[in-house]
């Protein structure tokens, strides 16, 4: 248990060195802004003062683990995806506020690549920015825990007669249909081929996959309550 705690804890603690800079340098794209603050960095280590470059190392592995410690405990983020989010800035920056906030790509395993974005803020607020088709329905299950996302919600959709129907006397979302958070947005799926109804009903947020802002899909079937005609 103890040492079950100890990689927890060290996964919350992010230190950005002079060697992960080289490693990034090394890699064939990257932003123009990250590759300009990598090869000044690197120059500046070598040719002028490390103390100075250490100020900025310090400053990025400072606001890093911050980011992480607010995220709470996941399985796995991408690390070169958070250093460069870091380095992603216009300008070097002069002080730890300038570089928040900070995207990081999270999934359930470390195993599992197929990640999801988070945008994590200084005061503590995160929120989703970047969906997968790829990810496991564990990762998002694990995004919903981390967003806070598991509680009850009024969501539309408007399908076709023989499945609202289905729906109504069941009760029961069928897995992979999309719904909307949007009335607005839900009542612009159409169809030539069908005649499609719209409604309502109220179901646990932690359901979908946001696919995005508008567009969740359900993960399994799920009971519904509040169903009505719109």
């Amino acid at each position: 248990m103890k040492f079950k705690k100890y990689l927890v804890e060290a996964r919350k603690r992010f230190v950005l060195t002079i060697r992960d800079l080289q490693n990034l340098e090394s890699k064939s794209f990257l932003p123009r802004e990250v590759k300009m603050h990598v090869e000044f960095l690197i120059d500046y280590w070598y040719e002028t003062s490390k103390k100075e470059v250490s100020y900025f190392l310090q400053m990025y592995s400072k606001a890093g683990s911050k980011a992480l410690q607010i995220l709470g405990n996941v399985p796995y983020y991408s690390k070169q995806s958070l250093i460069e989010s870091l380095l992603s800035t216009e300008m070097l920056p002069e002080k730890e506020s300038d570089i928040w906030p900070i995207p990081i790509y999270v999934s359930s395993s470390p195993t599992d690549k197929a990640t999801i974005g988070i945008l994590v803020h200084s005061n503590g607020k995160k929120e989703m920015f970047e969906g997968n088709d790829e990810a496991t329905d564990e990762t998002y299950d694990m995004v919903d825990e981390i967003l806070g996302n598991v509680k009850p919600i009024i969501v539309y959709g408007n399908h076709g007669e023989k499945t609202v129907e289905q729906i109504r006397s069941s009760n029961m979302l069928p897995k992979g249909i999309f719904m909307s958070p949007s009335k607005k947005y839900a009542l612009g799926y159409w169809s030539l081929e069908e005649n499609r109804l719209a409604f309502s009903c109220e179901v646990m947020s932690n359901a979908f996959r946001k696919e995005s802002e508008y567009d969740w899909k359900t993960k399994k079937e799920v009971k519904i309550k509040k169903f009505k005609f719109i």
